[in-house]
C-alpha cells in the first residue's frame, strides 16, 4: 500500500514537471548576432482572449542599423481598423551583452539598454527603464538549464513546434513566459507565443505571424 501511495505521488509530480525535467540534457536555443542583419523584422499578432478572429493589434520590430553585435530596432504597431504601420518606439542593444548576461545562473547581470520614443518626427530618449523587457519578451538569451534556482526551465511543444519557457521561481505580478522557439531549423530563440492574463476578463496572446527582410 505505501508502495502505490508512493508511485501515484510521483506520477502526480512527473505529470505536472515532467517537462522541466524529461529533457535534462537539451539546451536552451538562444538568439545570435547573425540573426539580427539590417532591414530584417519580425512580426507578431495580438489576439484578444486568444481568439484568432479577435486581433487587436499587429506589432513590428524593424532592424535598422547594425554595427558588429549592436543593433537598433524600431518597434511600430497597426491597431485594429488601421492600414499602415505607425512607429513609436525604438531601442538600442548590444546582443553580446543580453547573451552574456546569462553564463552564470548563480549570478545573472543586468543588461544596457537604451530607449526612445517619436515625437513629431524626433527621437527623444527616455530615462533609463532597467528593464529590457521590451527585447526579451520576444527573443530568448538566456540559454541555461535551470531547476529552480532562479526559474524553471521547461521544454514544451507549441502547435508543431518545440519550443522552450524560462518560467521566474518566484512569481511576480505581470510576469508571464514566452514560448521560444527552440528548433535550429526555424526561427530560433524568437517567441512564437506568449499569453497574458490568463483566465481573466483582460486575456490576450500574441503569435509570431511573419518574418522577412
Amino acid at each position: 500500500m505505501l508502495f502505490i501511495k508512493r508511485y501515484l505521488i510521483f506520477m502526480t509530480a512527473f505529470n505536472l514537471y515532467g517537462n522541466v525535467y524529461a529533457n535534462h540534457f537539451e539546451k536552451p536555443i538562444t538568439i545570435s548576432t547573425k540573426d539580427f542583419q539590417l532591414n530584417k523584422y519580425w512580426i507578431w499578432t495580438y489576439y484578444t482572449q486568444g481568439d484568432k478572429n479577435m486581433v487587436s493589434s499587429i506589432e513590428k520590430y524593424l532592424v535598422t542599423k547594425k554595427r558588429g553585435s549592436l543593433v537598433s530596432i524600431e518597434m511600430s504597431s497597426q491597431l485594429e481598423g488601421e492600414s499602415e504601420f505607425k512607429t513609436h518606439h525604438k531601442f538600442k542593444l548590444n546582443i553580446s551583452s543580453c547573451l552574456s548576461a546569462y553564463k552564470n545562473k548563480y549570478q545573472t547581470r543586468s543588461i544596457p539598454l537604451k530607449m526612445y520614443y517619436k515625437l513629431d518626427n524626433e527621437w527623444i530618449k527616455l530615462p533609463h527603464i532597467g528593464r529590457t523587457s521590451v527585447f526579451e519578451e520576444k527573443f530568448n538569451c538566456n540559454g541555461l538549464v535551470d531547476d529552480g534556482y532562479k526559474f524553471f526551465t521547461v521544454f514544451d511543444r507549441f502547435s508543431s513546434w518545440q519550443v522552450v519557457r524560462q518560467i521566474p521561481k518566484a512569481k511576480k505580478s505581470g510576469v508571464f513566459p514566452s514560448y521560444y522557439s527552440n528548433q535550429s531549423d526555424y526561427h530560433p530563440g524568437v517567441a512564437l507565443f506568449k499569453s497574458f492574463n490568463p483566465g481573466t476578463s483582460s486575456h490576450y496572446t500574441f503569435e509570431l505571424t511573419e518574418v522577412g527582410g
